[in-house]
């Protein structure tokens, strides 16, 4: 299989490198009907984020969570959309509180590094998406 274009990347499609967990996949399925393959022994696979984890494994799983949609070519909505289907416990509470249908991927991904990451933002505090009008797309 050759490479496939995704905006600036290329990705070959035969070393992907990360992959959902079942879960993950079972709710992307189930919510959109879409079906992603399972991990091979070359892949990392994406678990479940809980909004538990210490900072670095929450920086960690957003960058694998970005990296992914990279490599399946996710347009910046697909990903908002698919997101908040990786989030379980206290993280999905927090997202569902968000406008998330009228954010920006890259607002999303500075809130949920400030709130679960350590990384503050000029938005630091912010609760919802539609508190700020300019984050909107």
């Amino acid at each position: 299989m050759g490479p496939t274009s995704c905006g600036e990347e290329s990705w070959n499609c035969s070393t992907s490198r990360y992959a959902l967990c079942s879960s993950i996949r079972y709710n992307i399925k189930t919510t959109y009907g879409l079906d992603f393959p399972p991990a091979t022994g070359r892949q990392t696979e994406i678990p479940p984020f809980y909004g538990k984890e210490d900072e670095q494994v929450a920086d960690r799983w957003i960058s694998m969570y970005e990296s992914w949609a990279l490599q399946e070519c996710l347009n910046r909505k697909k990903k908002l959309q698919l997101v908040l289907l990786g989030m379980f416990d206290e993280a999905y509470m927090w997202v569902r509180e968000l406008d998330i249908d009228k954010a920006k991927w890259r607002v999303f991904v500075r809130l949920f590094r400030e709130r679960y990451a350590g990384d503050p933002t000029p938005w630091s505090g912010a609760s919802s998406f539609s508190s700020h009008t300019s984050l909107y797309s």
